[in-house]
This record gives structure tokens, sequence and C-alpha cells, in this order.
């Protein structure tokens, strides 16, 4: 696990994120999560940008890296369901695997 976070915090820093904010980051993307796990990683990103979280752009890679930190059994269900959603999105034509 201290390897995957390892990778988090180079990814983020690399996504230009001062390394003293992404606790913070880390704690407002599970909190938001937990409370509204629905989300898309748009919608995610929007509401992250309304709290000020600007300096990043939350992609997928981002969103499966920071799920990764959580233990490998929720990590695992998580990844799954955010698979899905983004197959689901309006964007990811049904000839393409969209729903």
């Amino acid at each position: 696990m201290e390897q995957r976070i390892r990778i988090l915090i180079q990814h983020l820093v690399d996504k230009g994120m001062e390394v003293t904010s992404i606790p913070d980051f880390i704690k407002t993307v599970t909190l938001t999560l937990l409370a509204d796990p629905g989300m898309s990683v748009q919608e995610l990103t929007r509401h992250l940008q309304m709290l000020g979280w600007d300096d990043v752009e939350l992609d997928a890679a981002t969103l499966y890296l920071l799920l990764a930190t959580f233990d490998p059994e929720v990590a695992d269900m998580l990844i799954r369901w955010v698979d899905l959603k983004e197959a689901c999105s309006p964007s990811v034509p049904r000839k393409f695997g969209g729903c």
C-alpha cells in the first residue's frame, strides 16, 4: 500500500499539486465520494472545482490511483463501479461500449 501512496503522491505532484495540499485533497475526494458515490468523474471534478480545487484536473487515472490506496477489496469494487459509470457516460457511444 505504501508504494501505491507514493505513486499517487508523485502523480499529483506531476499534475502540479503542492505536496502539502495532497492530504486535504485526498480527504476531500474521499468524503465527497462517501457522500455521493453516484458521481461521475466529470461531476466529481466540477464539485472539487466548486470547493476550490482548481489546480488539479481529476481524470480517471488520478481517481484510479486514489482508489487504489484504499483497502484492496474496497478499491476493486470502486474501480469496477467507476469503469461502469464511465462506460455508461453519454459521451461514450454504444458501439464503443457505452450503455
